[in-house]
């Protein structure tokens, strides 16, 4: 029973984790393509601070 569980508790932490990947990278095109142009004010700010910490990662890595 145990094992089982934790098998059960691993699959679905990936499911999870690759659920949140997959809604960030959609959510981020999603903005890329509207350009904030039909999204409400609380989105946008979401967005430019998000695309801000992208573009130092990118900036500090490259």
């Amino acid at each position: 029973m145990d094992t089982n569980m934790l098998i059960v508790l691993g699959i679905v932490a990936i499911i999870i984790i690759f659920a949140i990947i997959t809604f960030v990278v959609v959510v981020v095109f999603k903005e890329e393509e509207t350009d904030l142009k039909e999204e409400s004010e609380n989105q946008g700010i979401f967005t430019r601070f998000f695309n801000f910490i992208t573009s130092n990662t990118s900036n500090t890595s490259s």
